[in-house]
């Protein structure tokens, strides 16, 4: 039968609704569609309480990339605080639905998944390096971190992971010229990029000097 033909695809699919892809989704989807997977009747009816378009469904699971609201996105990430399944979520887009664009999670505390599984099926790594993903998952959920978006300087960069800093501070998204993304190991930031960071709440003094030590500055107020 001659059908309709099917509109490009478009916007994200993150996989995770909890505390790390329900910060990503809020950010996305001011400028994209953005449709959230997960398998927890909870979880997803918390994110409908934010106003957040929710899946549930099982992410592994093949009869899940044939559902309409997923088949239709452009872009791929795994947000959960388990690595495996983030990678195995976006070997599976790229299997099933041919994506280019994928984000994988990975934690710092553990070594299934190495960055190089997930350089080599072109992905990206989300948060531009391994992370502790389920200690920041926690923390935005019990509410223990404020978001602020900085201005990337010249020559800035983020803190090294060991430095002080480095735990506690978090890149969630990086917006360049009207295009917003997951933060990762694929952008570097040049002058005049914004990213919007989770800082933990009770190191966020210290934070901010070393974020303007290197080079990011605060965001001006555009109702000021």
């Amino acid at each position: 039968a001659l059908g309709v033909a099917k509109p490009p695809r478009s916007g994200w699919a993150i996989l995770g609704a909890l505390g790390l892809g329900l910060a990503l989704a809020e950010r996305l989807s001011a400028v994209e569609p953005v449709v959230l997977l997960d398998v927890a009747p909870e979880r997803c009816r918390q994110a409908r309480e934010l106003g957040l378009p929710v899946v549930e469904a099982n992410a592994l699971e093949e009869a899940t990339f044939g559902i309409e609201e997923i088949e239709a996105r452009l872009r791929f990430v795994g947000a959960t605080p388990n690595e495996e399944v983030n990678f195995l979520f976006a070997r599976r887009a790229r299997e099933l639905l041919k994506a280019q664009d994928l984000w994988v999670g990975l934690r710092r505390d553990h070594s299934a998944i190495h960055p190089e599984m997930v350089i080599e099926m072109g992905g990206r790594i989300l948060f531009g390096r391994e992370r502790q993903l389920g200690l920041w998952a926690s923390r935005i959920e019990t509410g223990l971190v404020e978001f602020e978006t900085r201005v990337a300087g010249e020559d800035s960069a983020l803190p090294e992971a060991e430095s002080a800093c480095g735990a506690d501070l978090l890149p969630l998204t990086h917006h360049r010229q009207g295009f917003v993304a997951p933060y990762s190991d694929a952008l570097a930031p040049r002058a005049g990029d914004e990213v919007a960071f989770a800082i933990l709440r009770s190191r966020q003094s210290e934070v901010r000097e070393a974020l303007e030590a290197a080079g990011w500055h605060e965001l001006a107020d555009p109702r000021a």
